[in-house]
């Protein structure tokens, strides 16, 4: 029988360039997931679609109807999850008035890093919708059978529970 090639699936992936010359210094190819379109040069493996109006359990199968292809076709994947709310690093997480603010979007003192802000106001439904993502995303992780990889989950994601509830699954790798 005829062996499948299967190809990397990068969700979120934002600006795939990087991403995707990685996986061709691999030897892999790359399909590209985000819910933006218009970033980076077209690819004919580019898929547009809003994760949050999809449920995780058919996020391949919508993939492999947009691409027209089986999804046996499609492998590994690797999760760039937005990070605006858990990122260390993140612009909104630094100065406010001259003074260090770490964490803006999230309460520090709460072990699961609750969003701070109220429903309803643009900073705490982004965490919310962080939050959405990521539970998504681990459903989906644990039902396709492929491997998978988390994109910067060093920061507060790894204290939000659908992490925590994986710790022995999660290592650090850096690239």
């Amino acid at each position: 029988s005829e062996q499948r090639v299967k190809l990397l699936v990068d969700w979120f992936a934002g600006w795939p360039q990087v991403m995707r010359s990685a996986a061709e210094a691999l030897g892999w190819e790359m399909i590209a997931v985000d819910n933006r379109a218009g970033l980076g040069p077209g690819h004919r493996l580019n898929v547009q679609m809003d994760m949050l109006r999809i449920a995780p359990q058919f996020w391949r199968l919508e993939v492999a109807a947009q691409l027209e292809m089986s999804v046996d076709c499609l492998g590994p994947n690797w999760f760039g999850i937005p990070c605006t709310t858990t990122a260390r690093s993140h612009a909104a997480n630094s100065m406010r008035n001259g003074v260090q603010v770490w964490y803006n979007y999230r309460l520090t003192a709460d072990e699961e890093r609750a969003p701070q802000h109220k429903l309803g106001t643009p900073m705490g439904d982004k965490a919310r919708e962080t939050n959405r993502l990521l539970g998504a995303v681990c459903w989906m992780m644990e039902d396709c059978g492929e491997s998978w990889a988390i994109e910067n989950p060093d920061g507060q994601m790894k204290f939000l529970r659908e992490c925590r509830q994986r710790e022995c699954w999660l290592n650090r790798l850096d690239y």
